[in-house]
C-alpha cells in the first residue's frame, strides 16, 4: 500500500531510517555484522544510537541524528485513469468496481548528523552509515517498503560543537540522504470525487431597487 499523506510519509520515512540503522548497529553488537576498515575491526565506546534529532539527549554518544527534511511533491497527475479491477487487484484492495486513481511522488532530502566525542569515532561512524545506506541490499530492503533510494548519501559538512554543560567538544558530520516515496488515492466510480463535489455556479441577478 502506498503512503497516502505527505507529512505522514515524511514521518514514516524518518522512522524507517531510524529503525534500519539501529538494526545495523544491533547486528554488529551481536556479532552478526563485522565493521572493519579493511585491516582492523572498527569498535565504538558504546553501541551508537540512532534517533530523531528532536528526541536526542546530548549525553547519548556516539549518535546518528535523523534531522530536518526538505523537498516536495513531484509529477502529480490530476488526470483520471479508469481501471478495470482484476481478481487479484480486487482481493488486494477490496475494490470490485471501476475506480479512478491519482497520485504522485515525494522527493525528500533527509539530514543525518553523525556525532561523537572523538574525530576517529565520528569518521568511522560516517563511513559505516554512508556505506550501509549505499549498499544494494539496503536499496532492495527500502524498496520493499515503497521507499526508493535514487542516490547514495552525500557529505555536506563537518563541525565542532560545544554544548552547554558539556566540558568536551562534540565532533559532527552532516550527511544528506535522498529518499523518494509515493502517495496515491483510489476512488470508486460511484463515490463522490473532488471533481464533482466542487462546482462553479453561475447565475444572473437583477439588483435594481
Amino acid at each position: 500500500m502506498a503512503v497516502t499523506m505527505w507529512y505522514r510519509g515524511i514521518r514514516f520515512t524518518k522512522d524507517f531510517i531510524v529503525k534500519y540503522l539501529n538494526y545495523i548497529f544491533m547486528a554488529n553488537s551481536k556479532g552478526s555484522l563485522l565493521f572493519t576498515d579493511g585491516t582492523k575491526k572498527i569498535e565504538f565506546a558504546r553501541t551508537p544510537v540512532v534517533i530523531k534529532r528532536g528526541s536526542w539527549s546530548v549525553r547519548e554518544l556516539p549518535a546518528v541524528l535523523v534531522g530536518k527534511a526538505t523537498g516536495g511533491l513531484k509529477y502529480i497527475t490530476f488526470s483520471k485513469d479508469l481501471l478495470q479491477t482484476t481478481t487479484d487487484t480486487a482481493s488486494a484492495t477490496g475494490m470490485t468496481n471501476l475506480y479512478s486513481t491519482v497520485g504522485g511522488d515525494f522527493d525528500l532530502n533527509i539530514n543525518l548528523s553523525v556525532r561523537s566525542t572523538t574525530m576517529e569515532e565520528r569518521d568511522n561512524l560516517v563511513d559505516i552509515v554512508g556505506i550501509y545506506l549505499s549498499h544494494p541490499n539496503t536499496k532492495d530492503y527500502f524498496m520493499n517498503h515503497y521507499l526508493v533510494l535514487p542516490e547514495a548519501p552525500r557529505l555536506v559538512g563537518e563541525s565542532d560543537i560545544n554544548e552547554p554543560g558539556i566540558d568536551y567538544p562534540i565532533y559532527a558530520s552532516d550527511l544528506s540522504f535522498r529518499v523518494m516515496t509515493r502517495w496515491q488515492e483510489y476512488t470508486e466510480d460511484e463515490l463522490y470525487t473532488l471533481g464533482n463535489v466542487i462546482v462553479d455556479i453561475e447565475a444572473n441577478f437583477d439588483l435594481t431597487p
